[in-house]
Formats: C-alpha cells, sequence, structure tokens
C-alpha cells in the first residue's frame, strides 16, 4: 500500500517544509550558543569517546558549531565537509520547497539513495586522507 503524507492540494507537504525549517533554524541557533569542550572524554562521538579513534565524521559536530557562529575559517579546519554538506541540506530542503508549493510530484526516492552514497564514499576517503 502507497502511503502519503501530503494532502491532495499539497499542504501536508508544505507543512512538514516549514516545520523543518524551523527546527534547522533552532538547531543552528542551539549549535551557535553550545560551546564544546574538545575533550574526548566529553565528546558526543561514541567512537572518539569510547575507543579513542577518530570517526569519519569526527569533528562534524564542532565544525558545525563554528559554522553556526560564522567561523568559515575554523569551521573548515574542524571538518573540511560541514560547508558542503550544510549546503548541501540547504539544496535538498530548498528543492522540497519547489516541489511542495508548486505542488509537483515529488522526485523518485532513488537520488536521495544516490546522493547518501555518495555523501559516505565521500566521508570515507577524506576520513582516509585526514589520518
Amino acid at each position: 500500500m502507497n502511503v502519503r503524507a501530503t494532502t491532495t492540494d499539497g499542504s501536508g507537504s508544505r507543512a512538514a517544509w516549514v516545520v523543518a525549517g524551523v527546527l534547522a533554524a533552532v538547531g543552528v541557533a542551539a549549535l551557535a550558543s553550545w560551546v564544546p569542550s574538545g575533550d574526548p572524554s566529553t565528546s558526543v562521538c561514541v567512537s572518539r569517546r569510547v575507543f579513542d579513534f577518530e570517526c569519519p565524521t569526527c569533528g562534524m559536530t564542532r565544525a558545525a558549531t563554528a559554522l553556526a557562529r560564522g567561523d568559515l575559517v575554523e569551521a573548515t579546519r574542524l571538518h573540511p565537509l560541514i560547508v558542503p554538506l550544510a549546503l548541501e541540506a540547504l539544496g535538498v530542503w530548498l528543492a522540497w520547497g519547489w516541489f511542495a508549493w508548486r505542488r509537483l510530484p515529488a522526485p523518485s526516492g532513488r537520488w536521495v539513495v544516490r546522493l547518501a552514497v555518495a555523501n559516505v564514499v565521500v566521508f570515507v576517503l577524506v576520513w582516509l586522507l585526514r589520518m
């Protein structure tokens, strides 16, 4: 059975898009006010905390915090993929809004899988280069 979360006029999709934007803005504000310690014993990264080993996304939370504060140089130093990932997230959100507000059918989910696989590959490559 194919169940859609939107109404026939697309208003459910538009409402979800607006809610996602508001939640993202709240998340950015929370990141901007958070001061990470940088101490591995208090890290949110399980790999760093338990094994003292950096995972492919290590530094991403601290980089997002720096980016939320507008410190592009520090954000990129902490993790070089934070800016492309943030731009990608913004692009996906804007595309979602474009489809929702024009009442167009969403594209097939295959592009999401391809994007996710591409992200994983790039993260692993950057991780290997940083080791």
